[in-house]
This record gives structure tokens, C-alpha cells and sequence, in this order.
């Protein structure tokens, strides 16, 4: 939370409006000259009188209070009268800039609801059929006068149009005390002088033309005003700012580089940058030049300006948006409405006086985006921008892109601000932009990079890429450049993103490598794009460099032998990553014989599980002989709903998705020998669980953990539910819940996508779109138990047996504090949440792409360092997911699939953290090879007791879970709703200690939850405390050894 400094010793704002301080102002210096545009000048005296005449004609035409008034002026001399002139009248102003298309500007003037236009002659061409037209430079002598309305702060003062998402221009209402402030507030930071000159050149329908005009008039200044042709020529202008004599500018980034590259020198007393990204290199090139420069941020929704920084020659990377003003407050929240610490990224809401009244005729919006966050007194409003930002230490505030611009590539979420500051970072480019595009001969989404070189320069594209590379993950470097000489811009000069030139046809012109030779190379070559959702690949590229990990790994082998017929492994692809070499590989394979899948002839008897049920069933078995009642084991989705959530189709979409994966109809049954089997029990009608959040609660937490963590009833032939809390305007949290014995990580996903689609169709009237039952659960359980009955099974338990000779799978954690007794109402479960930015979280992932491994295997590493530095232990192991979907069609199982597969890593304090990170690569490969065979089956099999753990002790002491080694993308995303991720924790946990990890476009959630009976809470604390430190010592010095990463974490035991 970010709050102005009491810059102004009072707030002259309050209770006031702009045309009282203008009349003070009049009285005091009527002669002095105001405004100037060409050879028009006109005195504060004049300025008045006319806009009084202004305001007479309009009362005589019947307009006044509560009445909205068309401005249609260009850069005018005329324009500070019309709009006061309006202002006396009672009504409000819509600036209408006459360059605007036809059709847009008879849209301003139709949802404005504008009763009147004021005008020039010149332009009367431009008005629609709006009526009465008060002509400024032909006003009427007849008008009598009349006594005016008293105008009020909390009237309106203006309407100000701002482009829409969907196309349709949103008009931004603004009260006459919000209209004072945003003009006044700038004083903190101009400091204006009475001998100050204004260059106005920005657009009348972009709100900071609004400083531009009222500040000066205010505070005895003169308003310059460029004509049109001198705002977009360089020298024009240049000669301008000689001639006017001008102090203060305020103009955009684009304005400036254009005054700069015509060989401005300066000088001003301030320079305002504002509309845009301040790149380094012209912050340095006015500060240089001018007194004092400033870039400033705000939407026109809170008033001009929200925050200003004063640009120093420290502000050589990502210039800040500084401070905010007074009377304003920036706060930076996350999705679930909290605010987020100092340099973590969130969306920034702001408040103050400045806020708007809200959009002109958009009730629905207006709720949405102007807002009081829970917990706060509900007089007290707030904007939620859309923007991304982070609070620096220093309490500044700096931008990070569009919340709505964030995109998903190859499953990763990409904040293209991000990769446009890196950009902008090298030393030839002076502005960047990156956006999405679909581009022919590529498959799905690419990133593609626009840049404008300094000055006439080229910049070599392969260069540049490498330059991204050293610094970004590889999934957010962009796959094309586009050079570009010019921006193309709105009607308010920013950037439109919409008129950039066509990048053209995908190519390979800047990558290394041979195109694929052989017909197994060309195959392999189309598998491996379809599988990474990536453009055409050379014979010599790596299946993992470009982004291929565990679930991609068994879905490319899936594919090999159903469209190829090899006898592709796992374990082929590890040893041969490289296109060639496993081509090569597969040719000396023999070919596989094609089969009937087993799923085709599945009956509809009893069916066997699998061993992770077995193994889950055995414990509920024995929680039920001890009277302990059932366990809970669940896998949970909660998210925060805004929008209009259709309850009724949602359950309708539900029953579909029930009805179509079996395994969310298994029942459970045990014969008198107390062996179990399985059954789909007939489709039953899901109702989703409706609750009301208490006034004032906010977020329902405590109610959606309990809910989670319910226990199903295993006989019932219904092992999925969902609950939904509504919490106030419009929101909501949306809960899905299914047991653990039917469903996993990538299940969920499956069933996210499905509901999806099911709810999709719902809402349109039709029905599912898919016809009857997915036999596939029955099919992975009957090849299970085929495939465990096997001489196979046999082969990797001898490989398992032989990789855990001598050595505990478990490798138990023996220098932690023994738990003291724990009275029986407290809660099993402890967790704590922290959060790494990506500034940290980034570094990590670069420094693990470099040696063959993705962030998951950098957090892996650093979550045995920290172990081995708490407990003096040098082997550490772990528990991990793996997907264990190699078939075909497995990519649409609901099942519980996943197996978790021990891992350990051998902490040498002399080792480099490089070297930690590449052995948690390489021992996760090495597992994954081995998968097929679950270690549950392992434990039943090989007897638990020749490794030295007694049966009382949990099969894994600590489980690492991780998102891209399960690749599961389980947010919803249902139509017309925004959703985001909530934590659920468990209130009995799996393992005496989880890891787990969930990663966002702005940072890294861990989630640490361990079980009160194995280990202390101040243990668990002191973990979580050394895994913050070690991930921030690590991202500044991967280098460093696994002892100087300790020793600088405070922990060198």
C-alpha cells in the first residue's frame, strides 16, 4: 500500500470547484494575458467575459445542471473559454476532437447524451445534428442575461473518452471536486510560477490537456497552444518552443524523442512525461537537458495524474512512476484483494478524491471497476486499473504492462511488459512493444517483439535474441523481431498496438540448424511441433531445451507409437533429446505391433485399482479398524469469481462432466476378505453448494477449507462436488472438490477443460459437446493391472531395487526438534505461505536453463540445501509427482494416475549451486524413465522394513510438488466470468513436510504445509525463513557454493 506524502499542508480542493478559483484569479490579474495560439491572445479578463457569454446562450437555449454539453475544438485559443463557459452554465463538458472519424465522434455525442455543441465556425462541418450549436467566435448580442445555477463539487464536471476493450469508447465521468484536485494536486510538483510558459500540444480529449490549460490559468501562468501541424513535426515545434519562450512542456514520450531527434537541446524549467513507458535513455537525454523532469502516471478515471517521479541519474533501468500524490492513495493488491509486500507484482487500485463519478450509461462497469475493497469503510472508492506494478523499497511505485495483456505460451503466462522493458534495456533499442500473434507456418501463440532502433540504426535480430536470452527464460523470448521506423498511433498519440505492421510468415532465418532429413526425422519433426506448440525445429534442437519436461516427454512417446508405430520409451528420449539422435534410435527399434486398445473390449464388471489406490485404501482401512474415522485426501480448485456466474448451467455443466468421466462415479467395495474393488456407479445430478459470505468478511477462507477438506463417502458412486460462497458486488469463490483416489493434478486440468466446454454449450442452449462415457478410466485400470502382472513389472523392480540398495527412499529427517504432545483439538496441519518475485524467480529459471533444468529443479535443489544446512544431513530425499501418462489418450484420463517417485540429492558444501541444480535435473530424468511402476507398489513389494522404517512411519517424509513437472493448468476460465486462484490447505496432510509450488506471471507461491506430529512449528518456520534467503542469494550469486549460500542465509551449519 502505497500513500501520498503530505506535500500540501492543506487541501485546497475540498469543498471547492475550479470555476471559484477562477474568478480569484480574474479579480486579482484581469489584464494579464491567458492564453495565445497564432496570433490570438486573450487576457483572464477576456477569457471570463467570453465564457460568460458562453454560459448565457446555453441557459437561454434551456440547457443547465445535470445537462452534458458537446466541446467540438481542436488546439484553440477559444477552448479554456468553451469549456468554462460550460462549466458556468451548469453542465458538463465532452471534449469532441473534430479530427476523430464521423462515426466516432456522432457516438461521443449519442451515449454522452449531449444536449448542446459549442463550436467554431470553421468547424461546424464536424458537428452532428446536435442541437442548439453556440458558435464561440460568432456569439449572439441578444442574449439577456440570466442568473446562472450555483455549481457544486460533487456535480459533474466533464466527460472524458477513453477506448474500450471490446471496441465501444468508454465515457470517464468526472465530479467538479475530483476536476479541482487533479489540476491542483500538480502544484505539488510543478511548484508553478507566475512567469511561467505552458507549450500546451496534447489532444483536448486527452485529460492531461486539462493541466495543461487550468493550472496556468490558476496560478497567473501563460498557456501557449500548438496548432496540429506543429505538435507532429519536430522542428516545428522546436522553433516553437524557441519563440514562445516557453518554461514547462508536458508531452509523451513520443513527442520528446521527436523534439530530441530534431536537435533540442533545451532549455526548460520542467519537463512532464506522461501516456507512455519513460525509456532510460530519454530520461537521461532531458535530464540533461531541462531543470527538472518528472514522468507521471494516471488513468483518466482518477483524475489526470495519480502518482510523479523525479527523474534523477540513478534512473537507469525501469524509470519509476514515483509517489503518489497527495490526497491519493495506490494500493497493490492480488487477485484475492490483498495487498502485496514491497517488490512483489499485483494490479494497482487507486483512491482519493481524484476517483470518478464512473462510465456514462455502463452500471455493470462502473461496479466493476470502481469499487470498495472488503474491509475498508464503504464510502471509500476505488479504481482498479488493470495495471501491473510493484511497490519499490523506497515506497516508489514502478509499471510492469497490462494486467489483460498478460498470454499463455506453451503453457507458460507471459507478462509482455516485462519482455518489453528487457527489450528496451539494450542499448540499441529505443522502444519496444510485444504482443501475441498467430502467425502462418508457427503453431498456437507466439510472442512477437516490435522495436524502434535509436536513432537510424539496425539492430542485428539474432543479436538481440541472444540478448533476451542471457536474461529471460526461454519460453518468454519472443519468437519473431519486427524493426520499425515509426509508431503507429491513436487519436491520443499512444502506441496502437492494432496497426503494427504484419510480421509475415514465421521463419528460421535466425535460428541455427539444419532442417530434418530422413522420413523419420520429418515425422519425429511434426510430432515434436505439435506436442510443443512450437514452429518448424532443426535436426540438432533438444526435446527439453525448447520446453519439453515430463508430462510433454510421455505425450510425445504416446504419439511416436500411434502415428509412428515405433517402440518408443521414455527412457529413449532421455538418453537421445537431440531430433536426430532419437530418430536415428527409433529406426534401429523394431516396430511395434498394432493392438486393439484394451479400452475397445473393457467390461462392465468390478474393476481391479490401481497400486496408489491400493495403497490409499489400505490407510483408510486402517484409520476405520482404530476408530479414527475416514481420512481426507482431496484435490481441491478454489478461485475468486467476478461476473455474471450462471449457477443453474454451471450444474448442469457439472452433471456432464460427471457424466463423462467414469472415475468421478467409482465406488469402492470390500468383500469378507477385505480385498476391494471398484465400480461406476449410475450418473447422478450435481448441485453445487450455495453459501452467502458474511457482511464485512471478505474472502470466506475458513468456511472454503472446511469445505475442502471434507471427507467423501468412498461407497457412494459420487466423488466430485463444488460449493460457491457469494461475497457482494458481483463477486464470488467458486470451490471443486475431488478425492485423491480417482483424480490427480493433470485429472483436473482435464476436468477444467471439460467443464469449460460443457458450460460454454450450456449457456448456449445446446448440450455437451461429446457423446456418452470416456472409456478410458477403465481402460488405465485393466492395462495396470495387465501391465503389473507382466514380466515387466518384475524388470523395473529389479532396476528400482538396485537404484535403492543401501539407501532409504525415505531418508528421513534426523536433525529436526522431536513434535511435543499435541492436545487433540489442535489442528494436524501447519502451513505458511511466501512468495518469491520474478525478479528473484526469473534469475533462478535462467541460471537453470543454462545447465539443462527448469526453475522447478533450481527450488528442488535449494529445498535440499536448506535441509541438509538444518539437519547436517548430506543426502536428501524427496517425493515427487510424475504424470505417468506415456499411453495413448491419456492426455484425457481422469484417473489417479501420477506416481510419486523418490529423488535424492547428496548436499556437498563445496559444490557449486550449478551443480545442486543440475544433479535435481538429472536425478528427476532419471525417475522419470522409471515411472510406470509406482512406489507404492515398490513399498508393497519390497518389504518396507529391510530399509530400516518402521510401519508407523509415512512411506515419504517430504514431498516436492511442482507445476512444470506435472504441467497442470488447473484455473477455470468460463465465459464471460474472470477467475482467479485461491490456496486451499489441507487439514491433514500427505506427508510430514509439502513443498509446493505454484507459479503466477508476477511471482513464485510456496506453499510449505507439514504435520504437527513429525515436525515442530519453529522448524518449519526456520525453513521457510532459509528457503527465502537461499532463493535470493542464489539468483544474485548462482556461483556461489552450497556453504557461502548458507553462511550468506545466516545458516552455516
Amino acid at each position: 500500500m502505497a500513500h501520498a506524502p503530505a506535500s500540501l499542508d492543506t487541501y485546497p480542493w475540498t469543498g471547492r470547484t475550479i470555476l471559484e478559483l477562477f474568478a480569484e484569479a480574474v479579480r486579482e490579474a484581469p489584464d494579464r494575458t491567458a492564453v495565445e495560439r497564432g496570433g490570438t491572445r486573450m487576457t483572464l479578463g477576456e477569457v471570463d467575459r467570453r465564457s460568460a457569454r458562453i454560459a448565457a446562450e446555453l441557459a437561454a437555449a434551456g440547457i443547465g445542471s445535470g445537462d452534458v454539453v458537446a466541446v467540438v475544438l481542436d488546439r484553440s485559443a477559444h477552448l479554456p473559454a468553451a469549456l468554462l463557459g460550460v462549466m458556468r452554465s451548469g453542465a458538463a463538458f465532452v471534449p469532441v476532437d473534430p479530427d476523430y472519424p464521423a462515426q466516432r465522434r456522432a457516438y461521443m455525442h449519442q451515449d454522452s447524451r449531449a444536449r448542446a455543441t459549442v463550436t467554431l465556425s470553421r468547424l461546424l462541418g464536424e458537428v452532428d445534428g446536435t442541437r442548439p450549436v453556440i458558435l464561440i467566435d460568432a456569439l449572439r448580442t441578444d442574449v439577456a442575461e440570466t442568473s446562472l445555477p450555483t455549481v457544486r463539487p460533487t456535480d459533474l464536471a466533464y466527460i472524458m473518452y477513453t477506448s474500450g476493450s471490446t471496441g465501444r469508447p468508454k465515457g470517464v465521468e468526472i465530479g467538479h471536486q475530483a476536476f479541482l484536485k487533479g489540476v491542483l494536486v500538480m502544484a505539488s510538483v510543478v511548484s508553478p510560477k507566475n512567469d511561467d510558459v505552458w507549450l500546451s500540444v496534447t489532444s483536448p480529449s486527452f485529460d492531461p490537456s486539462l493541466l495543461d490549460l487550468f493550472l496556468p490559468l490558476l496560478t497567473q501562468g501563460r498557456i501557449v497552444i500548438a496548432d496540429n501541424d506543429q505538435v507532429v513535426a519536430g522542428d516545428a515545434l522546436h522553433t516553437l518552443l524557441a519563440e514562445s519562450h516557453a518554461t514547462v512542456l508536458q508531452a509523451t514520450p513520443l513527442t520528446w524523442r521527436m523534439l530530441l531527434e530534431d536537435g533540442w537541446t533545451g532549455r526548460l524549467r520542467l519537463a512532464l512525461c506522461a501516456g507512455e513507458v519513460m525509456h532510460p535513455v530519454l530520461a537521461k537525454a532531458l535530464y540533461e537537458r531541462c531543470d527538472e523532469v518528472w514522468n507521471a502516471y494516471g488513468p483518466t478515471e482518477t483524475t489526470i495524474y495519480a502518482s510523479a517521479h523525479r527523474v534523477g541519474p540513478g534512473d537507469t533501468g525501469n524509470v519509476p512512476v514515483g509517489r503518489p500524490l497527495p490526497d491519493t492513495e495506490v494500493r497493490v493488491l492480488g487477485e484475492d484483494l490483498a495487498s502485496k509486500p514491497r517488490g512483489e507484482v499485483g494490479e494497482l487500485w487507486i483512491g482519493g478524491t481524484g476517483v470518478g463519478v464512473g462510465y456514462r450509461g455502463r452500471d455493470e462497469l462502473t461496479a466493476d471497476r470502481f469499487r470498495t475493497i472488503p474491509g475498508d469503510p464503504p464510502t471509500e472508492r476505488f479504481y482498479r486499473t488493470g495495471d501491473l506494478g510493484r511497490q519499490r523499497m523506497d515506497g516508489t511505485i514502478e509499471l510492469f504492462g497490462r494486467a489483460d495483456d498478460q498470454v499463455k505460451i506453451r503453457g507458460h503466462r507471459i507478462e509482455p511488459g516485462e519482455v518489453e522493458n528487457q527489450l528496451s534495456a539494450h542499448k540499441g533499442v529505443e522502444s519496444a512493444v510485444v504482443v501475441p500473434r498467430t502467425l502462418p507456418g508457427a503453431a498456437g501463440v507466439q510472442l512477437v517483439a516490435y522495436v524502434r532502433p535509436v536513432g537510424d540504426g539496425e539492430i542485428s535480430t539474432g543479436q538481440l535474441l541472444d540478448f533476451l536470452a542471457d536474461r529471460l527464460p526461454k519460453y518468454m523470448v519472443p519468437s519473431t523481431v519486427v524493426q520499425v521506423a515509426e509508431w503507429p498511433r491513436t487519436a491520443t498519440y499512444k502506441i496502437d498496438r492494432n496497426r503494427l505492421p504484419d510480421p509475415g510468415v514465421a521463419t528460421d532465418q535466425d535460428r541455427s540448424g539444419s532442417a530434418p532429413r530422413t522420413p523419420t526425422e520429418r515425422a519425429l519433426a511434426q510430432l515434436w511441433e505439435k506436442v510443443l506448440n512450437h514452429r518448424s525445429v532443426s535436426r540438432e534442437e533438444d526435446f527439453f531445451a525448447l520446453g519439453g519436461h515430463s508430462l510433454l516427454s510421455m505425450q510425445l512417446v504416446a504419439r511416436i507409437r500411434e502415428e509412428m508405430g515405433a517402440a518408443a520409451t521414455v527412457r529413449d528420449l532421455i538418453d537421445a533429446p537431440v531430433l536426430a539422435d532419437l530418430a536415428e534410435r527409433i529406426d534401429q527399434t523394431p516396430p511395434t505391433s498394432a493392438t486393439t486398445p484394451t479400452y475397445a473390449r473393457a467390461p462392465k464388471s468390478l474393476l481391479p485399482v490401481s497400486p496408489e489406490q491400493h495403497l490409499r485404501l489400505a490407510k483408510e482401512q486402517r484409520r476405520l479398524e482404530h476408530d479414527l474415522g475416514p481420512g481426507t485426501h482431496n484435490v481441491s480448485i478454489a478461485c475468486t469469481v467476478e461476473g455474471p456466474l450462471n449457477l443453474d448451467k454451471l450444474e448442469q455443466a457439472l452433471t456432464d462432466v460427471v457424466n463423462r468421466h467414469e472415475a468421478l462415479r467409482a465406488r469402492f467395495l470390500w468383500d469378507e476378505t477385505g480385498a476391494v474393488r471398484q465400480e461406476i456407479a449410475l450418473v447422478q445430478s450435481i448441485r453445487i453448494r450455495r453459501e452467502t459470505a458474511s457482511p464485512g468478511q471478505g474472502m470466506p477462507s475458513s468456511a472454503v477449507v472446511q469445505v475442502a477438506n471434507e471427507p467423501f463417502d468412498l461407497g457412494s458412486g459420487l466423488l466430485l462436488r463444488a460449493a460457491h460462497w457469494a461475497c457482494g458486488n458481483g463477486t464470488g469463490v467458486l470451490l471443486l472438490v475431488c478425492d485423491h483416489v480417482v483424480t490427480d493434478l493433470v485429472s483436473m486440468a482435464v476436468i477444467i477443460g471439460d467443464l469449460q466446454r460443457a458450460y460454454a454449450a450450456r449457456l448456449a442452449g445446446t448440450a455437451a459437446p461429446w457423446d456418452g462415457p470416456d472409456p478410458t478410466y477403465r481402460a488405465f485400470l485393466l492395462e495396470e493391472a495387465a501391465w503389473l502382472a507382466s514380466p515387466e513389472t518384475d524388470e523395473a523392480l529389479a532396476a528400482w531395487r538396485e537404484n535403492l540398495t543401501g539407501e532409504a527412499p525415505y531418508c528421513l529427517l534426523k536433525g529436526l526438534s522431536r513434535p511435543t504432545e499435541r492436545a487433540a483439538h489442535e489442528p494436524v496441519a501447519g502451513s505458511m505461505t511466501v512468495y518469491l518475485p520474478h525478479t528473484v524467480t526469473d534469475r533462478l529459471a535462467a541460471t537453470a536453463g543454462k545447465h539443462g533444468a527448469s526453475l522447478a529443479h533450481a527450488l528442488l535443489a535449494l529445498v535440499a540445501i536448506g535441509l541438509s544446512g538444518m539437519t547436517g544431513q548430506e543426502r536428501i530425499g524427496a517425493i515427487i509427482p510424475m504424470a505417468n501418462r506415456e499411453a495413448a489418450g491419456s492426455d484425457r484420463l481422469v484417473a489417479y494416475a501420477a506416481h510419486g517417485l523418490p529423488v535424492h540429492q547428496d548436499v556437498a558444501p563445496e559444490k557449486p549451486f550449478t551443480h545442486q541444480v543440475e544433479q535435481a535435473a538429472g536425478q528427476t530424468m532419471e525417475v522419470l524413465a522409471r515411472q510406470r511402476l509406482a512406489l507404492a507398489e515398490v513399498v508393497r513389494r519390497l518389504d518396507p522394513e529391510a530399509f530400516g522404517i518402521p510401519s508407523s512411519q509415512p512411506y515419504a517424509m517430504v514431498n516436492f510438488i511442482a507445476a512444470d513437472l506435472l504441467n497442470a493448468s488447473i484455473t477455470p476460465v468460463l465465459d464471460q466470468v474472470r477467475m482467479s486462484p485461491l490456496s486451499v490447505g489441507a487439514t491433514e496432510p500427505a506427508a510430514p513436510l509439502i513443498v509446493e509450488l505454484l507459479e503466477t506471471p508476477e511471482r513464485l507461491t510456496v506453499h510449505i504445509v507439514h504435520d504437527r506430529r513429525f515436525i515442530e512449528d519453529t522448524d518449519a518456520q526456520r525453513l521457510t525463513d532459509l528457503l527465502i534467503a537461499l532463493a535470493e542469494s542464489a539468483a544474485a550469486t548462482p556461483g556461489a557454493t552450497v556453504a557461502e549460500l548458507l553462511a550468506a542465509s545466516g545458516n552455516d551449519t
